[in-house]
């Protein structure tokens, strides 16, 4: 394989377990309503997120 390749699949499986994806949801009155959704990702070991824009 080639070196970039290998680059990125290294990467990736280094990354993989700290990516996240938030879904945010709303009740009303007892019904669950749609929110908005987005991703983040763990940049320490003791739990600080990076997240998107929801």
């Amino acid at each position: 394989m080639d070196p970039y390749s290998e680059l990125i699949i290294n990467a990736v499986e280094t990354a993989k377990s700290a990516i996240v994806k938030i879904d945010v949801t709303k009740r009303k009155q007892n019904k669950k309503l749609s929110g908005s959704s987005g991703s983040g990702f763990f940049y320490s070991s003791d739990g600080y997120l990076s997240q998107t824009a929801m």
